[in-house]
């Protein structure tokens, strides 16, 4: 609008690199698209009017999972991330994916990453299904996140990886290297609370489960408590008082980013209801693993953790 940008429309003219909505009408000689797809595309300008207009090559169909507002906001965001794993990264084989846990999202990750990692590592830390707006498919089993892995990996031209996976993540990584052995090159799994197949009086949870439900009902009660308890908070992560006295400054602070990151919790409650559905006993989604078909480097690190439902 202030002429800034290296694209100059002749005024007047409505911005807008990004657009979603429905086709409600065609020009000629267009083959694969109709009226009435779901649609993204990314026109020069004009994507901020009520109608807007784009060339066929530039618009996408989108799933019936995706809404607009996140499809409005995906060509930029993802092509941006692409080319910076892509390019300016300069990923290659022998990376390794993090696979973050229950309430947690690509956020949660990167604080694994700097907690575990060290020097010499490039980490790859996707939002899994219905976390941060990562859309919710009909289908969110393990083995399908299993499969978004994969496809993610092709993405950026990787072939192997390492997985670390924390609480609900370690089930799609058990999947992943199940499914995709030959892309496997290790396996770190941490606090599996999917397995625990414990029910609630058992679980020995540091709260009532009414406090949980309270906490994730909005953004208000978890931030608040955030803010005025955090330690208190930090409790439902498993850093009971005991362990917080022994804590160093940096494990402190690994447990801060951790309790804080959880927020906005609006934008992780869909993830952790369906991770919990998956952990549910009756869910075949972990009983017809057949673990002894890992054949990798496996470091299994404190292997029962409470998971409560929400």
């Amino acid at each position: 609008v202030q002429g800034k940008y290296q694209e100059k429309p002749t005024l007047p003219f409505a911005p807008g690199l990004e657009a979603a909505g429905e086709v409600v009408a065609l020009g000629p000689d267009i083959k694969r698209l109709k009226v009435g797809d779901r649609i993204l595309t990314t026109p020069p300008f004009g994507g901020f009017a009520e109608f807007a207009t784009s060339r066929e090559e530039f618009s996408f169909v989108i799933p019936d999972s995706m809404d607009f507002d996140v499809a409005a906001g995906f060509p930029v965001t993802y092509g941006t991330a692409h080319a910076a794993l892509r390019w300016h990264l300069d990923l290659q084989p022998g990376q390794t994916l993090v696979v973050h846990g229950a309430g947690g999202g690509y956020d949660q990750g990167l604080v694994m990453s700097r907690a575990f990692g060290g020097d010499g590592f490039q980490w790859i830390a996707p939002s899994r299904f219905g976390y941060l707006r990562t859309p919710l498919p009909a289908d969110a089993s393990t083995a399908v996140q299993a499969d978004a892995f994969a496809d993610l990996l092709d993405t950026v031209g990787i072939q192997r990886v390492a997985l670390v996976a924390h609480s609900g993540g370690v089930p799609p990584a058990l999947q992943f290297a199940l499914r995709h052995p030959d892309r496997t090159s290790a396996l770190v799994v941490m606090s599996g609370a999917p397995y625990t197949g414990l029910a609630i009086p058992d679980q020995k949870l540091p709260m009532p489960l009414w406090v949980y439900q309270a906490l994730f009902s909005s953004d208000f009660p978890y931030w608040a408590l955030e803010k005025v308890a955090q330690p208190r908070l930090a409790t439902i992560y498993d850093a009971t008082p005991t362990l917080q006295a022994k804590m160093t400054p940096e494990e402190a602070a690994v447990v801060s980013d951790i309790v804080a990151g959880m927020e906005p919790v609006t934008w992780r409650v869909n993830g952790v209801r369906n991770d919990e559905l998956l952990r549910n006993p009756g869910h075949l989604q972990g009983r017809n693993m057949k673990f002894s078909r890992i054949w990798l480097n496996t470091y299994c690190w404190f292997c029962c953790a409470p998971m409560p439902p929400l």
